[in-house]
C-alpha cells in the first residue's frame, strides 16, 4: 500500500499542480 502511494501522487501530479495554480490565482 505504501509503495502505491508515490505512484498515485505521480499519476495525479498534474491535478495537484492545477489545484495549486488555481489557489494561487484566486
Amino acid at each position: 500500500m505504501l509503495s502505491l502511494f508515490p505512484l498515485f501522487i505521480l499519476s495525479h501530479s498534474h491535478l495537484w499542480f492545477f489545484l495549486h495554480f488555481t489557489l494561487q490565482f484566486n
